[in-house]
């Protein structure tokens, strides 16, 4: 096959040298090629490449020029200038590839349009004529064609014409404006004068003409001098000419060129690949826009097919930009389809898409073909397939395959071939060879990489039988154990060798002491080694076998070959049989045994290893003997023993027999062990201590031995135990003891342990005996106690701890942890210890702790609660202040002093004849206590309304009779729950209750209002039965009181009278025991439940108040005085009667 290509080296003989691409004309399997599209008397260089199996062999070439022609193509023809009676003409020179051959001349013919009989021929050789002898405003065909020494080419034709008579053309044509689409044009006036004909100009002719087309002519007429002519195409040149007319047209003026403004070029044609495009560079070529020239081009593609069989998902682009028709493309991929865009650009901007689909060149394949195998084999040949290669690197259509088979033994051996197909089979091989397949693509560009190989070994033919069948020495130190080692001699003969060696193994003797007489034969191994070592579970060792080798393939087995070998020896797998104790003693064993079975001795046994080990599994005695007996000496009395042997061959020592136990006789034993003191107290120790390890026996008894360290051993004490742990008691604390321990089994005492000393030591202290306080004063309290019941040691100090818990006089006090603590230094007294604590404050209760403390630490508490003396020094209040609001009388408190927890108020009726001189009330006092207040209450603001008939604190404020004069005291009260108030009171305050108190007006004014109805005389009745009655209880009141002592304000009820003090006692609702006694006045008791019982002295309730009809009980007491010293007040009130 030959490959045929050219080059165009001088087209038409023009001597222009074209570029020298090389064009691919096609392939032929002769010895003769017609090129056919050339251009005739053009000159070209021919090459002849011969391809031998794809290959390129060494080409030829040789340069010939195609035949002449008649000129191809006419002349391209213009006028350059036109009168009323001649036309000249021009014409351009052939292009190279249309003359045929050298030009001789032209043949020139003009014809007149309307006459055919008119006719003027010429024959000029240069490129241009002036016809004269022509009519005005006259068509004329003019005809031109070139002639060479072949003959005549087409003709160019073209119409012309004279110009007219009439006014000369107007003067100054030009150009006014332009734009894209339209040219506007002006001139001055023309004139008739001096010419024949012509009266008047009548109006302009014009004609605007495209420079560049024939046919694009725009003409008309206009009575005006300027023209503006749409509808042009924009960056085209075109000619102006226009004429005047005065009844007919004159000539037209000379041409005036002008071109219309720029816009963006219109679209390229004709794009096409190039026949320079080659394996690395896309060449495309296009032709110029047709409108608005362009002054660069932007080139842009986009892959549509990768190596032609591959639409890209994703978009691959590019662009170029360039200023002539032509781009040539690089990077892009072989063998691919690319859509082309081509936009012209000018300096208004980029024309529209011009779009062409073009392909890439060919290259070598950049990959081999893939998964290449082979689909059958035999002894002398092989057939292998492939698949084509991958997409993406073919890079061009593949012709064929370049396939190649080497022997990776033998180079002589190697094949080649090609095909145009995907398989490939070689033949005439030899048997058990290995051979590399590998294929290449190939392109018209060339030979790709080869595949990886793909190797095959073709069949095999079964091997000849081995020899020298031998059995070799063994290095035993290398492992454990191995049975033996054989190896021999592959055959050379034949073409195939083994591929592997079977090996079988028959047992004829078994540990040298049991043959075997129908064994079977048994496989061992598959090998591939002339040797190979047995070992394993399949032989046993020190035993005789028969050994077979046979050599074989895949083509089959040869004969095999035997050979007898005896297995080594291997340690013992059997231990020593009938282990027995044939003697013992304190001191000593004794032992005997027989050798392991047949079969499990490996070998021949040589001697004993032997072991002996006592209770912890210490070894005794590890020794080796060849005797089947041992005598062990220098035991431990009363030790369990373990005795085990083990049978020793060449090859090494077998298992341990059973373990043999057996206990050496009892003995005396040795010391006791760790002897440790675990407790001590002030009066004991605790010891403890191991038995003997090993113990020569049972203990059945310890002996203990103990005394003081400073002392001798010989005033030591004795004690007998059984148990590990005893303990001495009766021991002296701060006091150090020696003591030590002896075992004592059936043989008798063993020997003392080591002497172990130990100290009483001392402990934290209990509580306190008996804390109690003793001496209790307003601001100290004495505390008293005894040393703890158990000291635990000697007593360093106390600590006294001590802080407030209530202040039953301050409303506000909240308890905390905080303590105040003295410490004391103890004495060596056992009796009562007692610590004054000062700096109390009265009526206040204490919590106190008292501990002790040894040199080990403090020991526990002891705690009581105790109150200081209640407060006594209390300055009675000043009276009462006391207002009247409305109905109401209400106290009102001033601050209260400290320590003061209460304030009682008490109120005293004045009958009416004392109005004058309260002083004479002492006799007969109307006084009771009306209200217990505490100190919350009146810091908390309170005020005291007299007469609400409310219960405070245990006491009824009972409703004052309106209209009726009463004295109010208060007193100061300073009380704690274990002793009675402590009372001071105020002198009095005098008032008289509004003549309409509360909840008794509306009572008072309905009664008032029955008894006017009732009659006079009833009421006058009442007023002398009630005046009777006041005036006998009067009397007996004073003479009572003259009887009995007036105390001060401070004194108690005992020193005034025990049985009214028994009677005043009056537990309030904070629970205090109250002494209420004061002068003048008795304490109501206090009322239990709803019902309220109002206990008079010395006499008896008398107040009824019917005749009032209040709805009120009230009580008269006798009262031992008001006086706030014993002196009379005397106070006047104004205003009463």
């Amino acid at each position: 096959m030959y490959l045929i290509e050219y080059t165009l080296i001088n087209p038409g003989q023009c001597g222009n040298q074209d570029d020298g691409v090389r064009m691919n004309a096609g392939t032929t399997s002769g010895n003769s090629y017609i090129l056919t599209g050339l251009s005739p008397y053009s000159t070209y260089t021919v090459y002849v490449t011969p391809m031998v199996n794809g290959r390129r062999g060494d080409e030829v070439s040789a340069i010939g020029t195609t035949s002449q022609s008649v000129p191809t193509t006419g002349p391209v023809v213009s006028v350059t200038e036109r009168t009323r009676s001649s036309i000249y003409f021009t014409w351009q020179e052939l292009p190279c590839e249309s003359r045929g051959s050298t030009i001789l001349s032209y043949n020139v013919q003009l014809t007149d349009v309307n006459d055919a009989n008119f006719q003027m021929s010429f024959y000029p050789t240069g490129l241009n004529i002036n016809i004269t002898g022509l009519e005005s405003d006259h068509e004329y065909i003019f005809t031109i064609s070139a002639r060479n020494g072949l003959g005549e080419g087409p003709a160019t034709e073209r119409i012309e014409k004279t110009l007219p008579l009439g006014p000369n053309p107007p003067a100054s044509v030009r150009l006014q404006s332009s734009n894209t689409n339209s040219l506007t044009f002006s001139w001055d006036d023309a004139t008739c004068e001096g010419l024949d004909g012509c009266s008047s100009i009548t109006g302009y002719s014009y004609k605007l003409v495209q420079a560049s087309a024939a046919n694009g002519e725009k003409q008309g007429t206009i009575m005006d001098t300027m023209v503006t002519i749409d509808e042009l195409l924009p960056c085209t040149v075109y000619d102006f000419y226009v004429a005047a007319t005065s009844g007919f047209r004159g000539p037209f003026s000379e041409a005036v060129s002008a071109e219309t403004a720029m816009t963006v070029p219109s679209s390229v044609n004709n794009i096409a690949r190039s026949a320079d495009t080659n394996s690395s560079v896309l060449v495309v070529v296009w032709t110029e826009p047709e409108q608005c020239p362009a002054q660069s081009y932007r080139v842009g593609y986009q892959l549509l097919n990768k190596d032609m069989c591959d639409a890209p998902n994703e978009a691959v682009t590019g662009s170029v930009d360039v200023l002539s028709t032509r781009a040539d493309i690089s990077s892009l991929e072989p063998y691919s389809e690319y859509m082309v865009t081509v936009n012209a650009r000018n300096n208004a901007g980029l024309g529209p898409d011009q779009s062409a689909t073009v392909m890439t060149g060919e290259q070598a394949p950049s990959a081999a073909p893939n998964n290449v195998r082979n689909t059958t084999f035999s002894v002398t040949s092989v057939n292998f397939i492939w698949d084509e290669v991958t997409c993406g690197h073919r890079r061009g259509f593949v012709l064929q395959y370049h396939c190649m088979i080497t022997s990776t033994t033998d180079s002589a051996d190697n094949k080649e071939q090609y095909t145009f197909e995907r398989n490939a089979l070689f033949e005439g091989l030899q048997p058990c060879t290995t051979y590399d397949f590998t294929v290449a693509a190939d392109t018209v560009d060339g030979i790709g990489p080869r595949s990886t190989a793909a190797q095959i070994t073709t069949e095999k033919t079964k091997p000849s039988p081995i020899s020298n069948l031998m059995s070799l020495p063994v290095d035993r130190s290398a492992m454990s154990w191995i049975a033996s080692k054989i190896n021999w001699t592959p055959s050379t003969s034949g073409l195939c060798p083994a591929d592997e060696y079977l090996v079988e193994y028959q047992l004829l003797n078994i540990d040298q002491c049991d043959l075997v007489s129908d064994s079977a034969t048994e496989m061992y191994d598959t090998v591939t080694d002339t040797e190979i070592t047995l070992t394993g579970s399949s032989f046993l060792p020190h035993s005789t076998y028969k050994m077979y080798v046979t050599a074989r393939n895949s083509g089959g087995a040869a004969d095999s070959e035997n050979i007898d070998i005896q297995t080594g020896e291997a340690e013992p797998t059997g231990s020593s049989l009938s282990v027995v104790v044939t003697d013992v003693g304190q001191r000593h064993l004794s032992f005997s045994w027989t050798e392991p079975e047949c079969g499990k001795r490996n070998g021949d046994i040589v001697m004993y290893s032997y072991e002996l080990t006592d209770h912890r599994k210490n070894p005794v005695v590890m020794d080796k003997t060849s005797d089947t007996t041992v005598s062990i000496n220098n035991l431990t009395p009363y030790v369990m023993y373990t005795f085990r042997v083990a049978a020793v061959n060449s090859a090494g020592q077998g298992p341990f027999s059973n373990d043999i136990v057996r206990q050496t006789e009892e003995g005396v034993p040795p010391a006791p062990e760790e002897l440790v003191a675990s407790n001590t107290d002030t009066a004991s120790i605790t010891i403890q201590w191991l038995e003997p390890d090993p113990s020569h026996g049972v203990i059945i008894r310890y002996h203990i031995q103990y005394w003081m360290t400073s002392e001798s051993m010989s005033t030591a004490m004795s004690a007998m135990n059984e148990n590990t742990a005893f303990t001495l008691s009766g021991l002296l604390p701060n006091s150090n003891y020696s003591f030590r321990v002896q075992a004592e089994t059936s043989a008798g005492r063993g020997d003392w342990s080591t002497t172990t000393i130990a100290e009483v030591k001392e402990r934290p202290p209990s509580a306190p005996s008996d804390l109690r306080a003793t001496g209790i004063g307003k601001t100290s309290i004495v505390l008293e106690w005894r040393n703890p019941s158990n000291p635990n040691g000697m007593i360093l100090d106390y600590a006294i701890k001590y802080r407030v818990l209530e202040k039953p006089y301050d409303a506000d006090f909240i308890s905390d942890d905080r303590y105040v603590t003295v410490m004391i230094p103890t004495t060596a007294a056992d009796g009562d210890l007692q610590y004054l604590v000062d700096d109390l404050e009265p009526s206040t209760k204490y919590e106190f702790t008292v501990s002790g403390r040894t040199s080990v630490g403090r020991g526990e508490e002891a705690v009581i609660e105790e109150y200081t003396k209640t407060f006594t020094d209390i300055d009675p209040p000043e009276p009462p202040v006391l207002k009247t609001s409305g109905p109401s009388v209400i106290i009102e408190f001033d601050v209260l002093p400290k320590y003061i927890s209460n304030v009682f108020v008490a109120v005293e009726y004045v009958p009416d004849r004392n109005k004058r001189q309260i002083s004479n009330l002492d006799g007969a006092s109307n006084s009771f206590i009306i209200a217990n207040l505490t100190r919350g209450d009146i810091e908390e603001g309170m005020t005291f309304t007299l007469g609400d008939n409310k219960t405070y604190g245990g006491y009824i404020n009972h409703v004052l009779i309106p209209g009726s004069t009463y004295t109010v005291r208060v007193a100061y009260a300073s009380c704690t729950p274990v002793e009675e108030c402590v009372v001071a009171w105020s002198p009095v305050s005098i008032i008289r209750a509004p003549n309409c108190m509360i909840d008794s007006c509306g009572e008072t004014e309905k009664i008032t209002n029955i008894g006017v109805t009732i009659g006079g005389s009833l009421v006058a009745i009442t007023i002398i039965v009630i005046i009777i009655i006041v005036v006998i209880v009067i009397y007996c009141r004073r003479q009572h009181s003259r009887s009995h002592k007036s105390p001060t304000s401070n004194e108690t009820y005992d020193e005034i009278d025990p049985q009214i003090a028994q009677q005043s006692a009056v537990q309030n609702e904070t629970g205090y025991e109250v002494n209420l006694a004061m002068e003048g006045m008795q304490t109501p008791k206090q009322y239990e439940g709803d019902e309220m019982d109002y206990e008079d002295v010395n006499t008896k309730r008398e107040s009824d108040y019917q005749g009032l009809n209040t709805g009120v009980m009230e009580t008269e007491h006798d009262y031992q005085g008001l006086g706030e010293t014993g002196k009379e007040e005397r106070v006047e009130l104004s205003g009463v009667e």
